[in-house]
């Protein structure tokens, strides 16, 4: 036997589990939706309980609203389909159908919009310093809209330790969709939330921004010989660097081939950072080289993996 108590007011029901083994009972809710507490009761078949063979209690929350629809994405493929509003005629007032078709087809009625986005796409790649628009649809199982429905908007960084923090609020148009235009930033994911209402379910949606890292790129000079030193410098931009800095790593294409130049490069808090480098020998009277940054994966760093542009670098030998 199951006992059942609704936690807000009290009221308890025993409701049967037949069986010796049983693993599985259909609990029937009353009242609405609410907290429901439940033990299982050991019960022989002439009425007698067993005390000592009674469970903990459990909780069941059982929650009647309706289900709310929620669908996010990265571009603006979204289908609308606008038709006027029907209006019932007034009460006490015997209008024939045609009548009451007159009226709702006369111009200047409301109009009635759906919206819906035809291929939901949930991860973005954003270059580096630029804006991001999500779109959003809010509407009920059937499809009508939610129109003016506040939405709460979280962000967590990408990495690792990172945790959702609240980011804004927008709210719903007359057709349910919301466009949300997100600032430059590092690679993050944007979580949009509907609150629900007293009917509806709370609904949650999902957008992951991919954004590159990016450094400014210096080499002086570009023409040099063999043994003067070359200088390599720049300025990892976005902030969000470690406390320990952030490795690079500088290549150099030789014969098409990429070859590493530098060893253990870390940029400083602020993300500068400088290498110099020098070349000891060459074939050949005249070579150019080229060179290029390179911002590896880093498990505590909100940004992916890129490169710079490469710069060409002539060496002489005389």
């Amino acid at each position: 036997m199951i006992h059942v108590c609704r936690v807000d007011n009290g009221q308890c029901r025993d409701q049967t589990a037949d069986g010796t083994n049983v693993q599985q009972a259909t609990i029937t809710p009353w009242g609405g939706g609410g907290v429901y507490r439940l033990t299982v009761v050991l019960q022989d078949q002439a009425g007698n309980i067993n005390p000592a063979a009674q469970s903990g209690p459990v909780l069941l929350r059982y929650d009647q609203r309706a289900y709310s629809v929620f669908t996010a994405s990265t571009r603006g493929l979204i289908a609308r389909s606008c038709h006027r509003a029907k209006r019932p005629p007034r009460r006490g007032h015997r209008a024939t159908l045609a009548k009451a078709r007159a009226r709702t087809n006369r111009p200047g009625r409301r109009l009635v919009c759906r919206v819906r986005i035809r291929h939901p796409q949930h991860n973005l790649r954003v270059r580096f310093g630029h804006h991001a628009t999500i779109f959003a649809v809010l509407s009920d199982t059937a499809g009508h809209p939610l129109a003016n429905q506040p939405i709460q908007v979280s962000q967590q960084l990408r990495g690792a330790g990172q945790v959702f923090a609240p980011a804004g609020q927008t709210t719903t148009d007359v057709s349910g969709l919301m466009r949300y235009t997100a600032a430059p930033g590092p690679s993050r994911t944007l979580s949009f939330a509907y609150p629900g209402t007293d009917s509806l379910k709370a609904a949650i949606a999902n957008v992951n921004l991919r954004v590159g890292a990016f450094s400014t790129f210096h080499v002086e000079p570009r023409l040099a010989h063999i043994g003067q030193r070359i200088i390599f410098s720049g300025r990892l931009l976005g902030g969000h660097i470690p406390k320990a800095g952030k490795s690079l790593l500088i290549e150099g294409v030789d014969r098409g081939l990429l070859v590493p130049v530098s060893r253990g490069l870390r940029t400083d808090r602020r993300g500068q950072w400088r290498f110099a480098y020098v070349f000891h020998n060459q074939t050949g009277a005249a070579y150019t080289y080229a060179f290029h940054l390179a911002i590896p994966f880093d498990s505590v760093y909100p940004y992916l993996p890129a490169a710079t542009h490469a710069l060409p670098v002539t060496i002489l030998n005389p």
